[in-house]
């Protein structure tokens, strides 16, 4: 559906970058490149060929690379132009509805159009049922009376009273769905998302926080200082509420590293979408992670692995680290590379946390989300004019990272 963007950092030339390293980039780079040309120019043949029963619509081909039936949320670019004048579009400027094959009205969102003689619309909307492996088309089209299109209810949001009585103590912003209701406290930007048909809080008092550390490496050295620095809160704004998603921004710093979190909510799933943009500085010894407090402490857990799952207890005998340069034993047997998810889980609740980093720490009822950590220095040494020129990793710039929370009755993993 819509390719999520990976989150890898910025890929910058900067003082101390060894030359194999660009070199693995720009290879990188053109491997994409050339994979999204294969990509784009298959799909254009397909698109190109299905039929369009809809008179004067404009047809939105959402493709499903899974192996299972799919329903998401689609970002669709789509350009209006008329026949045979490209500027004969009054119609579609009076109203526009979404169909399925079905002829089913399907709510949108236009998050941005532009305009000179045709136009281009940014569309959100939720495909429902794209079958695995295959395809859905939607129709783009005009109504047939627009006076009578009633705007579906968007998702609702309460404020607290601060602004009216700002005497009062700072409360929390609540969002919700049809399943789920998200609460932001206001004094620190906690968040909390409670499952309405289970009756539970999923995940209680979600937080981004650091851990300091003295310096260190990406081997084995991780030299905590026993500090954890605490998210300062800047804002909190609704940043969407429409037929299709609510969107939480929430801005925050830690030491001066600036937080910009959005939670999104769409009003017909039974998710929430987490996005983190980090603007990083350097050099800061810092580990920054996303805190995923779990409901009980007793609960199994498993992740994703090529090809299949893992539980976190199955350890294959006699490993470990065992070098001096190596990470300590201790922190090895908290840390788990996971293939896009973890769960966790009972016999009688069950969350999945979708994530496009691998590294995730593991505390007692906790799933430690790792983002970023800074360190002094590099396993690879580089010397440049006499002077260590691989200081202080990652170097600065803005990092994304993207999480996806489901809930469910029982021990109900993805696979």
């Amino acid at each position: 559906m819509e390719e999520a963007h990976r989150g890898h950092g910025p890929q910058p030339r900067w003082p101390g970058w060894p030359q194999g390293d660009s070199r693995k980039i720009d290879y990188e780079q053109l491997s994409v490149l050339r994979g999204g040309e294969i990509l784009r120019d298959s799909l254009r043949n397909l698109a190109e060929r299905i039929r369009v029963p809809v008179t004067n619509s404009f047809p939105i081909v959402v493709f499903n690379p899974l192996g299972w039936s799919r329903d998401d949320l689609v970002s669709a670019h789509v350009t209006l132009y008329g026949d045979p004048a490209p500027g004969n579009i009054p119609a579609f400027r009076k109203g526009l509805r979404l169909l399925d094959e079905a002829g089913t009205p399907v709510p949108f969102q236009i998050q941005e159009y532009s305009e000179n003689i045709s136009r281009a619309l940014e569309l959100l909307f939720v495909a429902r049922a794209v079958p695995s492996l295959g395809y859905k088309t939607f129709y783009l089209t005009r109504p047939k009376n627009p006076r009578s299109i009633r705007k579906p209810r968007p998702s609702s949001w309460t404020r607290n009273a601060d602004r009216q009585e700002p005497r009062r103590s700072a409360g929390s912003n609540i969002v919700e769905n049809t399943f789920y209701r998200l609460t932001v406290d206001s004094a620190n930007g906690r968040t909390t998302l409670f499952d309405k048909a289970l009756g539970l809080d999923v995940c209680p008092g979600m937080e981004i926080v650091a851990s300091e550390e003295r310096g260190g490496n990406y081997i084995g050295l991780e030299p905590l200082s026993g500090r954890t620095l605490l998210a300062s809160l800047d804002a909190v704004a609704l940043e969407e509420n429409n037929a299709v998603r609510a969107v939480i921004r929430i801005k925050s710093r830690i030491a001066d590293i600036e937080i910009t979190q959005r939670l999104a909510l769409p009003k017909d799933l039974k998710r929430l979408e987490i996005e983190n943009t980090v603007t990083w500085k350097t050099p800061r010894f810092l580990r920054l992670e996303q805190l995923f407090p779990l409901v009980e402490t007793n609960c199994s857990l498993h992740y994703g692995v090529p090809f299949g799952e893992c539980s976190t207890d199955d350890v294959m005998p006699n490993t470990g680290p065992r070098a001096g340069d190596e990470i300590k034993m201790d922190s090895w047997k908290n840390c788990r590379f996971v293939h896009d998810w973890i769960h966790a889980g009972t016999a009688k609740w069950g969350l999945n946390i979708a994530t496009d980093h691998q590294l995730v720490r593991l505390s007692e009822g906790m799933i430690r989300g790792e983002m970023l950590r800074g360190t002094r220095f590099t396993s690879a040494k580089v010397v440049r004019g006499g002077e260590v020129a691989s200081m202080y990793y990652p170097p600065p710039g803005t990092y994304i990272f993207h999480y996806s929370l489901s809930s469910a009755g029982g021990d109900d993993r993805p696979f």
